[in-house]
């Protein structure tokens, strides 16, 4: 059981969960909490004022300066956290919202791709096809061809014919 498990069932009360042994081996004692598990120290109403107080007292006795980098961390970081706490659930919104419009772009984007590969896939359906009318074409051109040598054949038969009345 991970220790902030541990924390949260002693701070709630929830005994069960509580008194799970957190020994390596089995027959070990159990592991004493935590300084974090003790005091509950990841709890931002608790570790924000003790950071506060850290860096007020090493900057009262001497031990830290406040150059102009550290003084623009502090104000970055306020300025996050009052970002943070004062527009959070507008900017949540914002992201989920945009991410919705997103999604269904890429959904139409997805549909239009999906019809273009059904149309491709037809279409080589209808190139399946293609030796069956090449052999279509080939049975009635050999049937155009037989035809056109029987006429060509009376054609000639007749234009003897008539040339042979005209000379008689």
């Amino acid at each position: 059981v991970p220790a902030r498990n541990l924390a949260t069932a002693a701070a709630t009360g929830d005994d069960a969960e509580a008194k799970v042994d957190l020994s390596v081996r089995p027959g070990e004692p159990a592991l004493p909490p935590s300084l974090v598990e003790k005091y509950n120290l990841s709890d931002p109403s608790r570790w924000v004022p003790l950071s506060l107080a850290f860096f007020g007292a090493t900057s009262a006795t001497g031990i830290y300066h406040w150059n102009e980098e550290s003084q623009i961390l502090g104000l970055f970081a306020l300025f996050v956290g009052t970002v943070y706490t004062k527009g959070g659930d507008a900017i949540g919104a914002m992201f989920d919202e945009t991410s919705k419009d997103t999604l269904e772009k890429i959904r139409a984007l997805e549909s239009v791709a999906i019809d273009e590969h059904k149309n491709v896939i037809e279409s080589h359906k209808m190139n399946l096809t293609k030796a069956e009318d090449v052999e279509t074409l080939a049975t009635a051109r050999a049937q155009l061809y037989k035809e056109s040598d029987v006429a060509t054949k009376h054609m000639v038969e007749h234009q003897f014919v008539e040339h042979v009345k005209e000379t008689l």
